[in-house]
């Protein structure tokens, strides 16, 4: 078939390339397939490392734990060990004491860390302006967790508390004994929080 002249060519449908005419299968010889898979590739890369992102700005220190791990973590993050400075004294004497309370220079918390058996058997929480007070207003300001969140990004701190048992009808709630005075409850060591006044003014 002869073309008049000045009216491009007319390709015939029969010796058309395969880029240009429909086909139904795709693979060798689509220019758009590899395009589409990289893109799908992409985006399931993205949704897997979405979660990493996120939970990557939090750090969680919680009961049952290894002590050790617990330690490790508190130190990374500026955590500084305060229980020498404090009048704290161990059952059989022992003073000073140390790796019991943690102050964190850039979050604003004071906690406790109680080992048993290599594991962190409680953990108690201050906020900073509580613990400056009196050993009475700590004792009655410490809050009993299960976990200590940082916020690596912004700063902040997060708690967990135990979930609350249910009394039953008519039965009055236990009292919690890890809000106790220390003083007034079994524990490792005794004179919680009180600053060492034997080291001078």
């Amino acid at each position: 078939m002869r073309t008049p002249p000045n009216k491009p060519g007319c390709t015939e449908p029969r010796r058309a390339s395969q880029f240009q005419i429909g086909r139904h299968w795709r693979g060798v010889g689509d220019p758009y397939r590899w395009a589409e898979t990289h893109a799908m590739r992409l985006t399931f890369a993205f949704l897997l490392l979405l979660p990493l992102t996120a939970f990557g700005e939090e750090t969680r220190i919680a009961v049952g734990m290894k002590h050790d791990e617990a330690v490790a973590i508190v130190r990374r993050h500026g955590g500084v060990d305060i229980t020498p400075g404090l009048a704290v004294v161990g059952p059989k004497g022992e003073h000073p004491l140390r790796g019991y309370y943690w102050s964190f220079r850039d979050y604003d918390a004071i906690i406790e860390l109680s080992p048993r058996g290599g594991k962190v058997e409680r953990i108690l929480y201050w906020t900073k302006k509580d613990f400056e007070h009196s050993k009475d207003h700590r004792a009655n300001s410490e809050q009993s967790i299960t976990a200590l969140k940082l916020n690596t990004k912004t700063k902040g701190v997060a708690i967990e508390k135990p979930k609350p048992k249910d009394a039953g009808p008519n039965k009055p709630t236990a009292p919690n004994p890890a809000r106790a005075s220390r003083l007034d409850s079994p524990h490792p060591y005794r004179g919680v929080g009180e600053p060492d006044r034997s080291a001078g003014p």
